[in-house]
């Protein structure tokens, strides 16, 4: 497998993991910031909400794109010499 399309599919696994996490227990996070940071820290809780938000909504999208970038790279890069050699010595 090509470096960059390996690189591109361990990130994508990594975003899925991360964004399906914070899609299932996101708002179980936000309710426990909120009850351990107390009423006064309302800008924190509100830029916690906000990060939040945002890493849910982009994590699986990004992760499809990045999945998408490794089968373009996989099909469009070059092969090496060494597994042409044995593609045409059969």
């Amino acid at each position: 497998m090509h470096p960059v399309a390996k690189r591109c599919l361990t990130w994508a696994i990594v975003l899925v993991v991360v964004g399906a996490a914070l899609y299932a227990w996101g708002s179980d996070l936000m309710l426990w910031f909120t009850d351990t940071v107390g009423a006064g820290a309302e800008p924190a809780v509100w830029i916690y909400g906000f990060l939040l938000a945002m890493t849910s909504t982009f994590a699986l999208p990004l992760a499809a794109g990045l999945v998408t970038a490794t089968i373009l790279i996989q099909t469009l890069a070059p092969r090496s010499a060494a597994s042409t050699d044995s593609a045409h010595s059969d």
